[in-house]
This record gives C-alpha cells, sequence and structure tokens, in this order.
C-alpha cells in the first residue's frame, strides 16, 4: 500500500521581466517556500488553461503564453508530470492570494536562498531559449535527493511529506 498519495499534473509559469533579468516567484502559504507561479491542472482544463488561471489567482496578473518551455516526468511519487510556459503579464496588478504571502521579482543571479528542486533547472531550461517544447525527467527530485534535503531542511521537507501523504479516513 503507498503511503504517499499520487499528484495531479501541474502547470508552471517562468514570467520573466522585459530585460529578462528578473523571474516572478511566489511564496506560499501552506509550505514557506518561494516558487514559480503555478499548480494543479484542474479536470477537464489543458494544461495552457491552468497555467494561466494559476497565475491569475496566485499573483492578480493576466498572461499570455510566450511558448511552451518543458514537459517533465516524475521518476518517483515525489513529484508529478509537469508543464512549464514562459509567460508574459499584460493586465492586473501583482496582489497576493490565499495561497501566498509574498510575490517579487527576483534578479536571475541572487534567486532566494532555499529555492526547491526543480524549479532551478526549469528556469535554466526557459532562458536557454530552445525553439522546441523540452521533454526531460524530473531528475532532482528523488527519494536520496529527498534524504539530503532533510539533513539540511528538515522542517520543511517534513511540511512537505506530511502534504503529500494519504489520508486514511
Amino acid at each position: 500500500m503507498a503511503i504517499l498519495r499520487k499528484l495531479q499534473p501541474s502547470a508552471r509559469a517562468i514570467i520573466l521581466d522585459s530585460a529578462k533579468e528578473k523571474i516572478l516567484l511566489v511564496k506560499r502559504k501552506d509550505l514557506p517556500v518561494w516558487e514559480l507561479p503555478g499548480g494543479g491542472i484542474e479536470e477537464g482544463e489543458t494544461p495552457e488553461e491552468s497555467v494561466l488561471r494559476e497565475v491569475f489567482e496566485e499573483t492578480g496578473l493576466k498572461a499570455n503564453i510566450t511558448r511552451p518551455v518543458g514537459i517533465y516526468y516524475p521518476l518517483c511519487r515525489l513529484a508529478s508530470v509537469s508543464y512549464t510556459f514562459e509567460c508574459t503579464p499584460y493586465e492586473g496588478d501583482m496582489r497576493l492570494s490565499d495561497e501566498t504571502t509574498d510575490i517579487r521579482f527576483f534578479p536571475l543571479n541572487k534567486l532566494p536562498k532555499y529555492l526547491p528542486p526543480p524549479y532551478p533547472h526549469w528556469i535554466n531550461d526557459a532562458l536557454e531559449n530552445n525553439s522546441d517544447c523540452l521533454v526531460k525527467p524530473i531528475s532532482s527530485v528523488t527519494y536520496k535527493a529527498l534524504l539530503a534535503y532533510l539533513i539540511k531542511y528538515p522542517k520543511l521537507v517534513t511540511i512537505f511529506l506530511l502534504s503529500r501523504m494519504k489520508k486514511s479516513y
């Protein structure tokens, strides 16, 4: 019997400033880490629809998809199939949501101290400006990597694992 529940596919936005020197990140309320805007793809929704909905819900910004960056597949139950898109906001003002505690543009050379995997890899993939959508494994999210993070960030990993456990009632 699996202890960890299966995650639904997700879609994430990579939103760069016009000079492509800064990236927009959101700080989660449930797990206090910075991450790319985005989240789970709802039933009947395409990855494209999902990423635009999530960007608006989490940031207050309406955006257009500039291009697909990658489709990433998991190597274990700690991750799910994830779609990343480079997006450009066109309307709205940044505002917090019930899921976020902060929204901020970070210089690409000064990202937050703890930006969970695989986000740094996905950001680098977007910056390479490949003309084709990449299809790659999520190689930075494994049980071995989780153990290393558990030693370095015990509180965050514990919160993450508790959020991933199946409810048995």
